[in-house]
């Protein structure tokens, strides 16, 4: 219980803490009224709506679908651009079939150098700058490297959008020689309107900068004209036309008015190509059926968002735990266990020895002359040198034997079920292997042959000797490696 407390402890207050935080914002929405609940779930979808009717005009002000993207008929306009015999009838010509197959679309070409326009319903004739229905060519005349789409409101019933482009034509070297002109008048926002108001029982409509609905139909025609009149809307409306600040036009503005003893919500946004401001309404006190859940569901979606919740912080903190207790016990240079880590491995595998009755044997290692390898080479290949060497060690020896980072240039190998004679043969074969290894083969350190070899002590673990004693004759074994010449493996009884 000590050990299962020391370890999750701490995940315990932490549990207790996110509860209480969560109970403290759980009661509180639980009791609030289901008035006010159902009073911000409507404005919510409320915004939705106004978002859906803001990008349904926002598709029609961008393209109609039936707009072509390119110049039709481009060679016939070419030819009469450039006054070719007979061009002048066999563009009007393709021109009517054109609007043949599209009665919406009407298609102009004006002449840059004669000022004159071939339409297909009047022929030739002469452009005015007086004339306002001509206005499109003087835009385009004074500005020709760029094209250009316009929208107006227009029919009998304010219930049509009119979508203009003009775009310059140019020849061959670049220059402007023309401009085409083509218009089309769409029901198809008024359609996509009247759809949202059905669908979502409120009302969209659209007023100018002088309060007047210009956009109806029939769904739409239910407008509150005393409230349009009244001085709160009126204050509204203007500061949206008169904020001439890109960001905020984008704005969706929400507000509450009283009107009749009616309460109802009204969102607002202004649209500067049309010069009109988006309505979308709809009365607070309507059928819309609160979103509210009993009291048991939300505890359950509670209880269950909570469980998830603690389940995924115990999951990451027993990972950040075993990274811990991994970083604790490995070397970061060798990634090989370190000193500590040996330890804990030792004590087992002695324990696993005396029972099984079976020999054990440690190697010490020394890497012989690191340092002037690290005098004249630098630490970065001294670096290699070690990493090398528990690379090398953990491809020789075998499986079940277990090598650690004793410290600075030291390794040391546990060699289990292993008597002295065959763990002296093991060493044998590893420090020769280290030996004939050309170190500079896997680094770009090294600018010539690099040889480095190691001295070993190698001892066998007596019955109920402590890990110091045979730690201290395995040294002992090292020490006489070294004092006889280095690069050889001696063994103590």
């Amino acid at each position: 219980m000590r050990q299962l407390y020391k370890n999750y402890g701490l995940l315990a207050f932490l549990i207790l803490i996110l509860i209480a935080g969560a109970s403290s914002l759980f009661l509180p929405l639980t009791l609030s009224s289901d008035e006010n609940t159902e009073r911000r779930l409507l404005i919510k979808n409320l915004s939705l709506t106004s978002e859906q009717a803001f990008l349904e005009i926002e598709k029609s002000l961008a393209i109609s679908e039936s707009f072509p993207t390119t110049l039709p008929v481009e060679p016939a306009i070419r030819n009469w651009l450039n006054n070719a015999e007979d061009s002048a009838e066999a563009l009007q010509t393709n021109l009517s079939e054109l609007q043949k197959n599209n009665p919406k679309l009407n298609v102009q070409v004006a002449q840059l150098d004669t000022q004159t326009v071939l339409d297909p319903k009047g022929g030739i004739k002469k452009l005015e700058s007086t004339n306002p229905n001509d206005a499109w060519y003087f835009q385009a005349k004074n500005n020709p490297n760029s094209s250009t789409k316009s929208l107006s409101i227009e029919g009998d019933s304010h219930d049509l959008l009119k979508i203009s482009r003009t775009e310059t034509i140019h020849n061959e070297d670049g220059a402007p020689v023309g401009i085409f002109h083509q218009t089309e008048t769409t029901d198809r926002v008024k359609k996509k309107l009247e759809e949202l108001v059905l669908k979502c029982e409120c009302k969209i409509y659209l007023i100018d900068p002088k309060f007047n609905p210009v956009f109806t139909s029939a769904e739409i025609k239910r407008l509150r004209s005393n409230f349009l009149k009244s001085a709160e809307f009126q204050r509204l409306a203007l500061s949206h036309f008169n904020n001439k600040n890109a960001l905020s036009q984008n704005e969706f503005h929400v507000t509450e008015f009283h009107e009749a003893k009616e309460d109802f919500s009204l969102v607002t946004k202004n649209i500067p190509s049309l010069n009109a401001l988006l309505l979308v309404e709809q009365d607070l006190k309507s059928d819309v059926a609160p979103n509210l859940n009993p009291l048991w569901i939300k505890a359950s979606i509670y209880g269950a968002c909570s469980f998830l919740i603690l389940l995924l912080v115990f999951l990451r903190m027993r990972q950040f735990k075993q990274q811990i207790e991994r970083t604790a016990a490995t070397d970061r240079l060798t990634s090989l266990p370190n000193r500590q880590a040996f330890d804990f491995i030792f004590q087992q595998a002695v324990a696993d020895s005396e029972r099984s009755r079976q020999t054990l044997c440690v190697a010490l290692i020394d890497v012989d002359h690191l340092k002037k390898v690290n005098e004249k080479n630098g630490h970065l290949i001294g670096d290699h040198v070690l990493k090398e060497i528990a690379m090398i060690a953990k491809r020789s020896l075998r499986e079940s034997d277990i090598i650690c980072r004793w410290g600075g240039e030291e390794f040391l190998i546990l060699l289990k079920n292993c008597s002295l004679e065959k763990a002296t043969a093991i060493a044998e074969n590893l420090r020769n292997t280290i030996a004939n290894n050309d170190f500079s083969r896997t680094t770009d350190l090294a600018k010539k042959r690099l040889s480095i070899t190691v001295s070993m002590g190698v001892a066998e673990c007596k019955v109920h000797e402590t890990d110091d004693s045979v730690f201290e004759r395995a040294e002992v074994a090292l020490k006489q490696a070294k004092e006889n010449g280095r690069n050889g493996v001696y063994f103590a009884e």
